[in-house]
């Protein structure tokens, strides 16, 4: 008989309610369940590691380009190409206890295959000091430093505008080709308005820094 004071109760509501009582639901949701895990644990623990992030080609046997890569990555990738410098541009630039860490395990990784690290400042929009660009970029040109590989943390910003900058001061690439590049390597615009800005504005005198070795006058301006 139908108690008039129970609460409606839809037929989905019943169907889902006698699935989950059955033996049939408990094992779909356990192996949902597991499958999902596997997927989340696969992508989190397994593919950094095999799959170093962002890596790229600059040019072959001299530069490479990555974003931050976990210790077995930076490991797999220092030890099939050789590099003997790398030129973190500011993956762990955000002082936080879990950065310090990382930025030390970076480091040690390095000391233990044989090769030397160089720190910068920069930011994660590509912003910073423009002597830092200068810096990095003087680093990357000299052959004593290679086989290299510069990162920072997503691979597209930092390593973009340096990347563009190599192109500009080697291979005399207009900015606008360089910057294309950066585009394919995963900058957007859309999302980074300033990366674009950096080049216009400090490109020229990052070069010309590059040629006379007189620092860039930079007061920390804001973005704008």
């Amino acid at each position: 008989m139908h108690d008039p004071k129970a609460p409606p109760t839809s037929g989905l509501a019943e169907t889902l309610t006698g699935n989950r009582k059955s033996p049939e639901f408990g094992w779909l949701f356990a192996i949902t369940l597991a499958v999902v895990l596997a997927i989340v644990g696969y992508q989190n623990l397994i593919h950094p590691n095999l799959f170093p992030k962002r890596f790229g080609v600059v040019v072959p046997g001299e530069i490479y380009r990555s974003g931050k890569l976990t210790t077995a990555a930076l490991a797999k990738v220092i030890g099939e190409h050789d590099i003997k410098t790398v030129i973190d541009l500011g993956a762990w630039v955000v002082d936080t206890p879990e950065n310090r860490r990382a930025s030390q395990r970076e480091q040690e990784t390095v000391e233990a295959l044989g090769a030397q690290r160089f720190v910068f400042q920069l930011i994660g929009d590509a912003t910073g000091d423009p002597n830092d660009y200068a810096e990095a970029l003087r680093l990357m040109i000299d052959k004593n430093n290679w086989p290299l590989l510069v990162h920072c943390g997503a691979g597209t910003e930092r390593t973009g505008c340096v990347v563009a900058l190599y192109r500009m001061h080697t291979e005399g690439m207009s900015l606008k080709e360089a910057y294309a590049e950066a585009e394919r390597a995963g900058h957007s615009e859309k999302r980074n308005p300033h990366l674009r800005k950096v080049l216009e504005t400090w490109s020229s005198p990052i070069l010309e820094s590059l040629q006379t070795g007189e620092p860039i006058p930079w007061s920390g301006e804001p973005k704008r």
